[in-house]
């Protein structure tokens, strides 16, 4: 198996840096020589706007490797703490990529064979992953699922 990985830390960056834009012409606003009761409500609807926008998306990163018989994954948070995933590529069995908010929010899932029977694996969230990214690593599971003999299968 050849080494590959694919991140998104240049997304993450680039809306990290839009959200700091959206709070930063907000509070231009309360400097600005519009009405108090105006530069407010500029203010408060750029924080509006950006909650809800990353309440949508849930930005985060994440790095996928595939290296050494191993998939490896990596992302900034889970449940306020990093999380690592590291299973043997053999008993990759399936995958499936859930979408919600027209497609805003993605998050992968990964079925693994395991003695007792097929296990999912927790949500990891893919919003930043860029199309090509994501075909990238959809092409680099569908290999590793067929090699694996579960092609077949449905999840």
């Amino acid at each position: 198996m050849n080494r590959s990985s694919i991140h998104n830390i240049r997304q993450v960056l680039l809306f990290r840096g839009l959200a700091f834009g959206i709070v930063g012409l907000g509070t231009l606003a309360l400097f600005s020589d519009l009405e108090q009761a105006a530069s407010m409500a500029l203010f408060i609807g750029s924080l509006v706007v950006l909650v809800s926008f990353w309440l949508m998306v849930q930005p985060g990163y994440l790095a996928f490797e595939t290296a050494q018989g191993k998939i490896l994954i990596s992302t900034d948070k889970e449940d306020k703490s990093e999380f690592f995933l590291i299973m043997p590529a053999n008993e990759l069995a399936g995958y499936e990529i859930e979408k919600s908010y027209a497609g805003l929010r993605r998050k992968l899932f990964l079925y693994r064979k395991t003695p007792k029977g097929f296990m999912k694996s927790k949500a990891i969230p893919m919003s930043l992953f860029t199309a090509h990214q994501t075909r990238e690593m959809s092409a680099q599971l569908d290999e590793l699922v067929t090699a694996n003999g579960f092609a077949h299968l449905k999840l």
